[in-house]
């Protein structure tokens, strides 16, 4: 257990406290000691309660209890347990006496365990959180991605900033040198104030020369899951992703005449390769059912899922299939089935993805791809209002100079 903060805290809640009326002498009143620990690896809510000196039966009794609160086997490595001890003056601090034990969990509960006369008793509420909006905006000199770290926008929602756009952007031909990009997220930040974690993008703008000025807003409809809009309700989330990999660099474009870098003679290139580094995660396209997992020739480790009757993707060279995954398997868009390898016939680790459609190999970067669902009319008062919100921080009001008054 690695001790991340010690402070001793005295409380005086009065003057009346502090001092005994009827005989005037002095009262010391408990000396409240906070220290946040994290578990480390191997480490049990049962084996940290014991290191603070309650016996096995104690310390599994109390597991029991806190474990009907929230699931104790979810606690991992690092999770922070802030606890608070009490003693008087005349206790020495070996032993110290554990007044309460708290811990947040990944969905913002508060889980407290506190002693209440000479018991211990469980409760859960949630925390209390402060948000703090948060504008970014740069222009693209070498890379979207050093322009995103010059405009300080946190390297964990660069993927996210053009993730809305994978469906309809070639990353490695749309961008130029000049386009400009606009962001809108929040930072999450704890009761005192402290940074806790970013929310998701909530609006970005894209303004590029190829393709124009291009806008998402992210919205949670009544029934449903939070997803990304253009200004008119329509989805931006297509039924196939364009690209199953965030935000790389292709290194192979489909070609039906390329030169094959490997057998050295003309063959079609019916695929996308997406250059990245051996372990990337491969996302799935779309939802649909793996039809083939296996090694497959000159493609190495192969997957290939059926979304409908019409489409189905494929993803070759992998360096090892996500664990669980079999044929018959049902995976989502977005799901992890794979990571980034040079198995097969390949010179160096990328990903070759193809786009089937009607079995006939396409350009996954030039095709048509279906559709995704819209808003309901009924929701569209309400989006509206929301699109004039993010677009109002996405064009904050310019910073008039105030001009030199005449002396």
């Amino acid at each position: 257990m690695k001790k991340m903060l010690l402070c001793a805290l005295i409380y005086i809640s009065s003057l009346s406290s502090v001092f005994a009326a009827e005989t005037g002498s002095i009262v010391i009143p408990p000396i409240h000691v906070e220290v946040t620990d994290k578990l480390e690896n191997g480490e049990s809510f049962n084996s940290y309660l014991q290191q603070l000196g309650f016996n096995g039966r104690d310390a599994y009794l109390l597991s029991y209890k806190v474990n009907k609160a929230y699931n104790l086997k979810k606690l991992q490595r690092g999770q922070e347990l802030v606890t608070v001890f009490t003693d008087d003056i005349n206790t020495p601090i070996s032993n110290r006496r554990l007044a309460r034990l708290d811990f947040y969990t990944p969905k913002d509960k508060r889980i407290s365990l506190y002693k209440e006369a000479d018991s211990y008793n469980v409760e859960t509420s949630k925390r209390r959180l402060k948000t703090s909006t948060q504008y970014r905006t740069g222009i693209i000199d070498s890379s979207l991605y050093n322009a995103a770290e010059d405009a300080k926008l946190p390297i964990a929602l660069i993927a996210g900033m053009v993730e809305p756009f994978a469906w309809d952007i070639d990353f490695s031909r749309d961008f130029r040198k000049g386009d400009s990009f606009k962001v809108i997220y929040k930072e999450i930040l704890d009761e005192k104030g402290h940074f806790l974690r970013h929310s998701p993008v909530l609006a970005v703008e894209l303004n590029l020369a190829r393709r124009g000025t291009l806008k998402a807003y992210r919205y949670k409809p009544k029934n449903g899951r939070s997803n990304y809009y253009n200004e008119k309700g329509e989805s931006r989330r297509k039924s196939l992703l364009r690209t199953p990999l965030n935000f790389k660099r292709i290194s192979s474009h489909f070609n039906p005449k390329r030169k094959h870098p490997v057998l050295g003679y003309t063959r079609a290139h019916k695929g996308t390769d997406f250059a990245a580094a051996t372990g990337t995660p491969i996302k799935a396209a779309g939802d649909g059912r793996i039809v083939r997992r296996s090694w497959y020739g000159g493609y190495g480790r192969y997957i290939k899922i059926r979304h409908n009757a019409k489409y189905e993707t494929a993803y070759a060279h992998m360096h090892r299939y996500k664990k669980g995954l079999k044929v018959g398997s049902y995976v989502r868009q977005g799901d992890i089935i794979g990571y980034v390898g040079s198995s097969g016939r390949s010179t160096g680790p990328h990903l070759h993805y193809e786009l089937i459609v009607n079995g006939r190999k396409v350009n996954a970067m030039r095709a048509k791809l279906p559709k995704g669902k819209s808003l309901p009319r009924n929701e569209m008062v309400e989006f509206k209002k929301e699109v004039d919100r993010l677009n109002k921080l996405l064009n904050p009001p310019k910073k008039i100079a105030k001009k030199n008054s005449p002396q």
